[in-house]
């Protein structure tokens, strides 16, 4: 199977016109998530159980600080999947940061305290990101995504998150948006975590992730793989179906060897478990 996937859009408060407008995207004001391979009931463009979930993020603003839970936790209190994700930085203006676990280790009372006083901020550890940079969430490491960032998110399959401070933001109803304390409380990591990025090719336990440039063959996969075009354009082909491709679309190919041509870049992701 060879096919071209079409992205469902999410018009997350946070987010921005960059996808919206490369898209195309009509009855949005903003898109602040393209989900590129998914096939989790919040948004299925593959009619396929799949363990992965890929997206295109743009933030304009920042997203709320949160956390994710493990298996245990999600299956228990939410149906889902626990939630490993890794960000791989497409692009960031000058200063953007991301947040990434706690300055210090912290106590559950003190993070407890922090966030019920409003001086969570002032706990949290920042790095600054540049394009071409990994990085690894495992499930209970407290983060966020900052302003001025577009990236590519590459997690399991689950859409469980726990928010813990939302900036006091109102939705287009004039609502703030939900926190979930209790859970992020039961879930958070609050040791001080190791935040050094990672490069391309990454893998972690559930994912692997390799860029190949111009034009490239690729064995049959043992399971699948979603190819994210990130630049350029070409030809893919499986000997049986021929898919023009360019920048943004998501290709998904199961079975049988690949050959890439063209003056292009993407970006293959496999499952590892």
């Amino acid at each position: 199977m060879l096919q071209k996937l079409q992205p469902v859009f999410k018009d997350y408060l946070w987010g921005g016109t960059r996808l919206k407008d490369f898209y195309r995207v009509s009855g949005m004001d903003k898109v602040a998530e393209a989900w590129l391979l998914s096939s989790h009931k919040d948004g299925k463009n593959i009619d396929r159980d799949l363990p992965l979930l890929v997206k295109l993020i743009d933030a304009k603003d920042n997203l709320s600080v949160q956390v994710h839970p493990d298996d245990e936790y999600a299956k228990t209190h939410a149906s889902d999947n626990g939630k490993t994700e890794a960000w791989y930085i497409l692009d960031a203006k000058d200063n953007a940061e991301i947040i990434y676990g706690f300055k210090d280790e912290i106590t559950r009372e003190e993070f407890e305290n922090a966030i019920e006083n409003g001086t969570l901020l002032e706990k949290v550890n920042r790095v600054k990101v540049k394009p071409g940079e990994v990085y690894l969430i495992n499930p209970g490491t407290l983060h966020a995504i900052g302003k001025g960032i577009f990236l590519i998110e590459v997690q399991r399959s689950s859409n469980v998150t726990y928010r813990v401070y939302d900036y006091k933001r109102k939705d287009k109803n004039g609502n703030e948006r939900e926190l979930h304390i209790k859970d992020a409380l039961n879930v958070t990591n609050m040791s001080r975590l190791d935040s050094t990025p990672s490069k391309i090719p990454f893998e972690c336990d559930f994912f692997k992730m390799e860029e190949k440039v111009g034009n490239t063959e690729l064995a049959a996969p043992k399971d699948f793989y979603s190819i994210i075009i990130l630049s350029g354009e070409g030809k893919i082909s499986d000997g049986e179906t021929d898919l023009n491709i360019q920048k943004f679309d998501s290709i998904f190919a199961t079975e049988k060897p690949l050959k890439i041509t063209g003056d292009i870049k993407v970006l293959v992701v496999t499952p590892r478990k």
